[in-house]
């Protein structure tokens, strides 16, 4: 039998620590220091177990994250240079920017693609089309190429016909992020879009499970840190709910990639290192599947490439020297954490059926 921790102290009940406040504070009550925030959910001074049900939150399973690092593609020639640079310094996944018709062969020369993750935002599908023939030229196994696109097709089931065959190791819908608000808009808006993919796609036949495994969602992570973090575990919560009315056992997480989210006017280079850790805490214990830290230019004669280090360090010492990803769920039992994510997600779970509701 295992021996319970602490049991040499005794339970203190909720009005004992009521009364320690009643003390503290003079007569005033705890109420007085609670607060609303923007997200609608009233915020307490403290929380005990009782006040924070646990979700079943399908968490990043135990591993590293991926440290993304973003390239504009529009120098080919010096976007494969950085590409190269950023792969031996660390990252373990990029993601280009590419303008129509990049030249996608100097991009990802040198490039071992198969054993990295990579990432494609694009306005077109030529590159999607160039990717497919680099990889054929390679003689690679498709399925053991991973990446995802970020991109708005006219004809969505065509895309997906077309290049899920093709391009089988990769996530053809990216659900970007949006500018409502608050956190509990956000992701309501982002889950309204992501079910509406997959309801379009499953209406024509496709099947649940290939029309699912397809979502991918792109976030930004702000510097609220507690509530971030709880935007991320109920973004992952809910879209699990989504999910089982597809396919009742897909199990399957939902793939989340997160940014940094850039704050202006921005400040002196260590105080954005700083706010760059917070946001990168908040995206790895929330649950992040992959993170890309923006790096902070402090002035034009400031080594854009010292910058892009430091920036990508941050994620190395949260790995190699934290050891955050060899837990699955960091914040799992912390009670504020567990409460502020249920609040959210019932708000959050509100707002949905509300715009679901509306069309």
């Amino acid at each position: 039998m295992e021996k319970a921790l602490f049991a040499e102290f005794p339970p203190i009940t909720d009005e004992q620590w009521q009364k320690l406040v009643l003390n503290d504070l003079k007569g005033a009550g705890s109420e007085t220091l609670e607060w609303n925030t923007p997200e609608g959910i009233l915020v307490e001074p403290y929380y005990r177990a009782t006040d924070a049900p646990l979700l079943p939150v399908p968490v990043r399973p135990v591993g590293e994250w991926l440290i993304r690092q973003d390239i504009d593609a529009t120098n080919t020639a010096a976007a494969n240079l950085l590409a190269l640079d950023a792969l031996q310094r660390g990252a373990t996944a990029l993601s280009f920017y590419c303008p129509p018709n990049t030249d996608v062969e100097t991009l990802l020369k040198d490039v071992l693609i198969e054993h990295i993750h990579t990432d494609w935002c694009i306005n077109d599908t030529n590159t999607l089309e160039k990717l497919i023939t680099l990889i054929n030229v390679r003689g690679l196994d498709a399925k053991a190429v991973n990446g995802s696109v970020q991109f708005n097709p006219t004809d969505m089931v065509a895309y997906f016909n077309k290049y899920h065959n093709w391009l089988p190791g990769f996530k053809l819908f990216t659900i970007a992020s949006n500018n409502a608000e608050t956190l509990t808009e956000q992701t309501a808006l982002q889950l309204k879009a992501a079910n509406d993919i997959v309801a379009k796609l499953t209406n024509t036949g496709i099947k649940p499970t290939e029309a699912l495994s397809n979502v991918k969602f792109d976030i930004p992570v702000g510097t609220d840190h507690f509530f971030e973090i709880a935007r991320i575990r109920v973004l992952r919560s809910l879209w699990a709910v989504i999910c089982k009315q597809y396919a009742p056992s897909y199990t399957t997480p939902a793939l989340v990639h997160a940014t940094n989210k850039k704050v202006l006017p921005e400040k002196d280079g260590y105080y954005e290192m700083i706010r760059q850790t917070t946001q990168a805490l908040s995206a790895v214990i929330g649950g992040a599947d992959s993170l890309s830290i923006l790096p902070h230019i402090v002035t034009p004669d400031k080594s854009a490439a010292f910058q892009t280090r430091i920036a990508r360090n941050i994620q190395l010492v949260l790995q190699h020297e934290s050891h955050l990803d060899t837990v699955a769920d960091p914040a799992a039992g912390s009670y504020y954490i567990e409460a502020i994510t249920s609040q959210m997600a019932t708000n959050t779970w509100k707002r949905f059926v509300q715009l679901v509701q509306a069309v």
